[in-house]
């Protein structure tokens, strides 16, 4: 399975960054940094164990 996209912009009024677009249906967050969750999170949405590569673009 190839790593899914995920373009994240930041809300400069409430200072977060959030997923803009998304490769993996149902894939919301946002969260005050750019870190490390987002692998985890797609991992959960696609039933896999474990932290999943992902593409992330920041737009």
């Amino acid at each position: 399975m190839s790593a899914p996209t995920i373009r994240i912009a930041h809300d400069p009024e409430a200072d977060v960054w959030y997923v803009e677009e998304s490769d993996v249906p149902g894939l919301r967050a946002e969260a005050p940094t750019v870190d490390a969750r987002l692998p985890v999170i797609v991992a959960d949405l696609r039933d896999e164990d474990g932290p999943v590569p992902v593409d992330i673009v920041i737009g």
